[in-house]
């Protein structure tokens, strides 16, 4: 290797860490398209651990608004869906129907596709578990996947109105002794209903 790529290499590394170092890591988000806001904890020292997005990917894929760990596996999603006013409330499916249809759908197989997890297994149950943002179903899950490593989320489903919201929080067990309890539980209470913008056109 020439010293003028060993010194290009160097300076590219220096700058992507500058560039780490001064992103602004945020601690609170709001989904102004979806209706929801999220809230993360303040971490004590000079080192924020917890950050909050919007439409950002946590255990799942673009959800509204998330918090996650900036070095362990703790992640929490909000993902929200709206029923068209006009029709009845009777469109709804109970929460506990859903949380059963979740939990199948994680060890389904979809057409020639396999499932992300050969085993789902039920820890706890509560169908009338209470956060800030309502009452609603809760189940606590044990994820195996293809390669047998395993993986719990705890996910809250509540129906608001014309509003259905489903919280997953993702974490390891070594995650979920060390935070559920207390940073959890502070994200979980934080989560809340924001103003929905209408975009124009």
């Amino acid at each position: 290797m020439t010293r003028f790529v060993r010194k290009s290499l160097v300076l590219l590394t220096l700058a992507c860490v500058a560039a780490t170092q001064e992103r602004k890591i945020e601690i609170y988000a709001e989904n102004n398209d979806e209706g929801v806001s999220i809230r993360a904890p303040k971490s004590p020292g000079k080192d924020q651990m917890w950050e909050a997005a919007k439409t950002e990917s946590g255990f799942w894929k673009d959800s509204a608004v998330i918090v996650r760990h900036r070095v362990d596996k703790f992640t929490v999603d909000v993902n929200v869906s709206h029923k068209d006013p006009k029709q009845p409330m009777s469109g709804w499916l109970k929460p506990v129907e859903i949380a059963k249809g979740r939990r199948e759908n994680f060890t389904k197989k979809e057409g020639d596709q396999e499932p992300n997890y050969k085993e789902c297994k039920v820890i706890s149950e509560d169908p009338k578990a209470k956060i800030a943002l309502g009452a609603g179903h809760m189940h606590r899950l044990k994820l195996v996947d293809k390669n047998g490593n395993e993986l719990e989320i705890t996910e809250y489903i509540i129906l608001s109105s014309d509003t259905l919201y489903v919280i997953t929080v993702a974490y390891t067990k070594e995650s979920f002794t060390k935070y559920f309890a207390r940073e959890g539980m502070l994200i979980l209470n934080s989560i809340d209903r924001a103003k929905i913008i209408k975009k124009k056109g």
